[in-house]
């Protein structure tokens, strides 16, 4: 997202993607996001960390890119 993005912003029927607990619940999906502001060490450090299941086996990543 934008460095500048705020969540308050987003409406209520979508903000429910952007709350990790809610998205869980709701889609069976994990959610994680951040704006352009984090650094690429850290984001390589997450990119490493959740493309591997429990099982330790890989599993895909989807990046949503919004124009």
């Amino acid at each position: 997202m934008a460095a500048d993005f705020d969540v308050a912003q987003v409406p209520e029927p979508t903000r429910m993607l952007f709350d990790y607990p809610q998205a869980r619940i709701r889609f069976r999906a994990d959610v994680f996001w951040t704006t352009i502001a984090m650094p690429t060490d850290t984001l390589e450090l997450w990119l490493e960390t959740y493309q591997f299941g429990r099982d330790f086996q890989r599993r895909g990543i989807v990046e949503v890119i919004v124009l």
